[in-house]
């Protein structure tokens, strides 16, 4: 799926603080890599980029 900056994504848990699940907002992509950060902690979630 291909993501869009600022659109809200979850993820199951957050890889630092273990929130169940987490969201966020994709943000603008450095050095190629997507990301949103956790709501809880602001931890930076990868967002995998799958081709439509």
């Amino acid at each position: 799926m291909r993501y869009k900056v600022g659109e809200l994504v979850t993820a199951k848990k957050c890889p630092r603080c273990n929130a169940e699940p987490t969201s966020g907002l994709v943000a603008e992509p450095m050095y190629g890599n997507w990301f949103f950060n956790c709501s809880k902690c602001g931890f930076a979630i990868k967002v995998d980029q799958q081709p439509d």
